[in-house]
């Protein structure tokens, strides 16, 4: 046969001699519980996102194209070396900034452009010229343009090319 055991109520609890701290403690607890839940609870709430610091975003070709033709405020940057720059042209109005070499970020800075204009960056197929918008954005830029496949890119859909040697 099961053991009944008799549990006594609150109230008979907290008349007993010497319950009065006991009951006070659990008065307090039940208060401060729900706020002490409620806070936590806070902690889990994801913080809000930070904005990014620049905007780095792929275009088509053609969109570039449109840009430079259309839009002087932009700045052309060539990331490539300056054998590829001469020997097979480059982008109208482009300006030629090497990353590969050693003080890319201070020639940058030398440039003295306006950070806060769009700077359409380009190299071969895209990868030095992520690389360069990644050093550009640690040095302020607010928005680069990468033309989607870069030169080889731009040159396979018969874009205009300047000063490209002749062979």
């Amino acid at each position: 046969m099961p053991t009944q055991v008799a549990v006594p109520s609150p109230v008979a609890r907290a008349s007993r001699p010497g319950s009065e701290r006991s009951g006070a403690f659990g008065l307090l607890l039940g208060l401060l519980l729900p706020l002490l839940v409620s806070a936590d609870e806070t902690k889990t709430i994801p913080p809000a996102p930070t904005p990014k610091p620049a905007a780095v975003r792929e275009i088509s070709v053609n969109e570039a194209e449109q840009i430079i033709r259309d839009r002087s405020d932009v700045v052309v940057i060539d990331v490539r070396t300056a054998p590829e720059y001469a020997e097979q042209g480059h982008l109208p109005r482009a300006c030629l900034v090497d990353y590969l070499r050693d003080d890319f970020a201070a020639a940058i800075e030398s440039l003295k452009l306006d950070p806060a204009k769009p700077c359409l960056v380009y190299c071969a197929i895209g990868a030095r010229a992520q690389h360069a918008a990644e050093v550009m954005v640690k040095l302020g830029f607010k928005e680069i343009l990468l033309p989607k496949g870069s030169f080889k890119a731009w040159k396979k859909a018969g874009k205009p090319i300047e000063d490209a040697a002749k062979k």
